[in-house]
């Protein structure tokens, strides 16, 4: 998965260098849809909370897709889903699927700018998928929904006419009304690289 998402990556980036004109353009007003590889850190399942940039141990990095609106004075929506997954293996065999949809307001702090900070804060449903399976026991599956709270700052690079990068770090307050795989707070950091076309 992590080779696969690293190939992703440098995929999009050779796209974007082959298609793009090096030509800068106001971004303001504009559409954009885009993807993205984050590290979804939640602090109940963290052996390593120094380490920002190495996933949970048994998890790998959480694509996702997302769609941002024409901006109204530097403010828009932006809907987001990626994919996260955790996989344990010792006496009993448990996996967690995590499907992760959010709506958040982005502020674009400075607009028509090669290099543009900005803030976002919204709310997510998140659906979950646990599986758990043991020599003794057959597989046994459930389903999980649960809430969030998405609070995060970033900065966008204008990289060529219609591409931009960026990097952003939100904090996700992930809760389940149940247990899910021993605890049902999944909240943590969620750092994530992003490239996006704009319309």
């Amino acid at each position: 998965m992590r080779t696969f998402s690293v190939n992703m990556l440098f995929l999009c980036c050779v796209f974007v260098v082959a298609t793009s004109v090096a030509q800068t353009a106001d971004k303001s007003h504009s559409a954009a849809i885009g993807v993205q590889a984050g590290i979804w850190k939640p602090i109940s399942l963290d052996d390593n909370p120094s380490q920002p940039f190495k996933p949970v141990r048994g998890s790998d990095y959480a694509p996702g897709i997302y769609l941002i609106t024409p901006d109204w004075q530097g403010i828009s929506l932006r809907f987001t889903f990626f994919h996260w997954q955790h996989l344990e293996k010792n006496h009993i065999d448990q996996s967690i699927k995590l499907r992760h949809l959010s709506v958040d307001i982005k502020q674009q702090i400075i607009s028509q700018a090669r290099i543009s900070p900005f803030m976002t804060a919204g709310f997510s449903g998140i659906f979950a998928h646990g599986r758990e399976h043991t020599a003794e026991q057959d597989r046994a599956d459930y389903q999980r929904v649960g809430y969030g709270i998405n609070v995060g700052a970033g900065i966008d690079f204008i990289l060529f006419r219609h591409w931009t990068a960026a990097i952003e770090y939100q904090y996700l307050y992930a809760k389940f009304d149940n247990i899910l795989r021993e605890t049902h707070n999944y909240s943590g950091p969620n750092l994530s690289m992003k490239v996006q076309y704009c319309f």
